[in-house]
């Protein structure tokens, strides 16, 4: 759906015009649906046409996963892919794919990020880290504070949360946060042909990390889905 809403020249025949034109959930999540559908169709050329680009996409997809809004959730996962690459592919290529990819799922957690703050139920919340001692001192170098938490082992949610209150612009922070964020990516990927690490335990670490990463999201979800039926039932009961 996705590809017909970012392309209106590929929706389906008989589509209503005005599925194209209607907007899905907030105007920034709205834009992130439509962007992935633009780089769906970008990928197309690339895999036809650039020799040796398929297994490319496993690194894709695989940053795309472990950067993206379930993040949180992954402990250590895209090292070990980054090392497995860094044996088949120079560093520095595979430093710019899992950078690009990375930057690109920094936009959809950001605005994601964004549209939950800005809901009536965190006001609190979000009144909280606005008087923040930690928003005070992002807010003097966002940039630097940034590029400094991305390079680091902070967590990203962290900085994510704080521009998302902040309402810092969407290009700046995915610029800083991927600057900060290279020598992160480009190290993992030149230690793969250094460190004698065997394949497999490279392939079980990452995986590891995917199956912590799968039973903390299913949790999350169906603790939401308990709490959701149990407000549900309260006023029949009463």
């Amino acid at each position: 759906m996705s590809t017909a809403l970012a392309c209106p020249s590929l929706a389906a025949p008989g589509m209503p015009a005005g599925l194209l034109r209607r907007r899905f959930g907030t105007r920034e999540w709205d834009a992130a649906l439509r962007a992935t559908g633009v780089v769906g169709l970008l990928a197309i050329p690339v895999i036809l046409f650039v020799p040796g680009a398929e297994p490319m996409i496993g690194l894709v997809l695989t940053t795309l996963w472990m950067r993206g809004p379930a993040s949180a959730f992954l402990p250590v996962g895209l090292e070990p892919v980054l090392m497995l690459y860094g044996r088949l592919y120079p560093a520095w290529l595979v430093t710019l794919v899992a950078a690009g990819a990375s930057a690109y799922a920094e936009v959809l957690s950001l605005h994601l990020v964004r549209g939950v703050m800005a809901t009536r139920l965190l006001d609190r919340v979000r009144g909280s880290v606005q008087g923040s001692r930690v928003m005070r001192l992002f807010n003097r170098h966002p940039a630097v504070a940034i590029a400094i938490a991305a390079a680091s082992p902070i967590p990203d949610w962290i900085t994510r949360t704080l521009a998302a209150v902040a309402r810092y612009p969407a290009r700046q922070y995915v610029l800083a946060d991927t600057l900060g964020r290279l020598p992160k990516l480009w190290i993992p990927a030149a230690l793969g042909t250094v460190l004698a690490i065997p394949d497999a335990w490279l392939v079980a670490a990452a995986a590891g990390s995917i199956a912590i990463g799968g039973a903390a999201g299913i949790w999350k979800w169906w603790t939401m889905q308990r709490n959701h039926t149990r407000r549900a039932r309260r006023p029949a009961r009463d």
